[in-house]
């Protein structure tokens, strides 16, 4: 696999390549992207029938039981499931899953599988990547730690992986048909300690436990860590980030130069019973842009009256620092079930294109599956909707102004939350409609 650079600035955004998979040799994927999530070689709620994805990203606990099966079968894991146009990328731990934390120790990490627990010793994690065939994978690593666990747990994490990583290289040596490893690092320490391992690419962890976990975190917080990880790793390496990040903080990796993601933020919200509204195109960007402005001219004006008749002045600006940066905007469609638009007008999938929000709202309303396959699809398409739009800015060198449109209009969001009645917030925009009632992976 090869991982080059197309454009690259200083602690800015990137804009590459990976081409020469193993497994597709003639293909070629742009970043930044967003790798689809799988559990147990399928998407979520979906068939390869009803979706079909480019890049795809698998757990290893979902086969962690099956190595006999793996090995006897010898054709890959795309094969095994059914998928052999997808690239693969091996993950430890499904990004979509809470992990269980507290049962890693130095000579094995811990996966949970039907079969109940597993413990995961670098030979048997290096047996099933070996059997699995993927175009490349994470390396064993210790990563159950997140923004508070204690020093003592990260010099555990930092020493484990360092040595599961120093095993694993020493046996991959009789695996050549392998182009590329990834493995995790968290803070400046360790990013200098693998600097000079054989490594292709690093990969995000650590920050948080997986699940929906990362959708709480400080956007900015995030940034300080990524930008501290990444002062002494390669510039010409691909760097990869896994969880369901916010958007914003998404947009911040990017800016740091951070290349891979997951869509398991697509799958989290699809669980939640959630569809996916915030602007993922110039479009959408620019008409919420018009949008915010008249809301901040009503907004002076309002100021101007209260300043007139003696009362407190509304600062729109710091009333929207106060709030987090973490906070979602919802819709309780309960309310709108009987609305014959589609869930969002301007989006061209599947489910927009064909089905009203009400029927949507029906089929969650009676526990149809069919309401979640409808979401999903959605979703998925709004997600990697969003990264084309990113890619495409960073092309035409408007990253920096896209970001930063999308970060003002954000603030004035949350200020309106504050101010404002649900139903008032309905008639402009969302990042989330409540549908009441509430991979294999692809590179």
């Amino acid at each position: 696999m090869k991982f080059s650079l197309k454009v690259i600035s200083e602690n800015g955004p990137r804009l590459g390549t990976l081409c020469n998979l193993k497994s597709h040799p003639g293909r070629v994927f742009e970043t930044p992207i967003s790798l689809t999530l799988t559990q147990g070689g399928s998407i979520p709620h979906l068939t390869k029938d009803v979706y079909y994805s480019s890049v795809g990203e698998e757990s290893i606990f979902h086969f962690a039981d099956n190595l006999d099966v793996l090995q006897a079968y010898r054709k890959g894991i795309s094969n095994f499931v059914s998928l052999p146009t997808h690239p693969v990328c091996v993950v430890i731990q499904d990004p979509g899953t809470e992990l269980r934390s507290g049962y890693n120790d130095s000579s094995s990490i811990s996966t949970w599988t039907d079969s109940g627990r597993i413990k995961l010793t670098p030979k048997k994690y290096i047996d099933l990547i070996d059997s699995m065939l993927p175009d490349w994978y994470e390396a064993l690593n210790d990563s159950d730690t997140n923004f508070c666990a204690s020093k003592k747990r990260i010099e555990k994490s930092l020493n484990n992986s360092l040595k599961f990583l120093k095993q694993s290289l020493r046996m991959l040596v009789y695996l050549l048909h392998f182009w590329a490893v990834t493995t995790h690092w968290i803070g400046s320490r360790w990013s200098k300690t693998i600097e000079m391992e054989k490594v292709d690419g690093y990969c995000l962890l650590g920050l948080h436990g997986n699940g929906a976990t990362p959708q709480n975190l400080d956007a900015e917080h995030i940034r300080k860590c990524v930008l501290a990880s990444l002062e002494n790793i390669p510039a010409d390496k691909m760097r990869q980030a896994q969880g369901a990040y916010s958007i914003q903080s998404i947009l911040e990796m990017i800016q740091c130069g951070v290349d891979i993601f997951d869509s398991s933020s697509a799958f989290i919200a699809t669980e939640n019973k959630r569809a996916f509204s915030f602007p993922n195109t110039f479009e959408s960007l620019g008409k919420l842009r018009k949008w915010k402005d008249r809301k901040v001219q009503r907004h002076r004006e309002i100021n101007d009256e209260n300043q007139q008749s003696k009362k407190q002045k509304i600062d729109l600006q710091d009333r929207g620092r106060s709030h987090s940066c973490n906070m979602k905007l919802e819709i309780d469609v309960t309310d709108k079930s009987d609305s014959k638009e589609p869930l969002m007008v301007s989006c061209k999938c599947y489910t927009c294109s064909t089905f009203t929000r009400a029927y949507i709202h029906h089929l969650f309303a009676s526990n149809e599956m069919l309401g979640q396959v409808l979401l999903m699809i959605h979703n998925l398409n709004h997600w990697e909707a969003f990264f084309k739009t990113v890619r495409e800015a960073i092309k035409n060198g408007q990253f920096d102004a896209f970001k930063e449109t999308f970060d003002s209009v954000i603030i004035i969001l949350f200020t309106i939350a504050s101010t404002e009645s649900a139903s008032t917030i309905f008639g402009f925009l969302s990042f989330f409609y409540d549908v009441t009632i509430k991979c294999r992976s692809v590179h």
